[in-house]
């Protein structure tokens, strides 16, 4: 995110997948203050929309944390080359 931050110089709002899980309407509130846009108690329902119902829309769940540790062994080289 640093190099993103010097190269496009414009206000970046870093979304913290682990926060969002644990607190979401804390952090889509953060969210849409950043984008100047109000608050409404939809967007904790987004899996309703009609729109998302056709695409097996779902609430955020921590189910998906972690999951990465699986591929730990895979991910290495790509750890080590972003280090460097």
């Amino acid at each position: 995110m640093a190099h993103w931050r010097a190269v496009l110089r414009v206000p970046i709002f870093e979304v913290s997948y682990d926060r969002l899980v644990a607190d979401p309407a804390s952090e889509v509130r953060a969210l849409k203050s950043f984008l100047g846009l109000p608050w409404q108690e939809d967007c904790l329902r987004f899996y309703e929309s009609i729109r998302n119902r056709n695409r097996g829309g779902r609430p955020i769940s921590s189910s998906s944390l972690g999951r990465h540790r699986h591929y730990a062994r895979e991910l290495e080289p790509l750890r080590e080359m972003l280090r460097d």
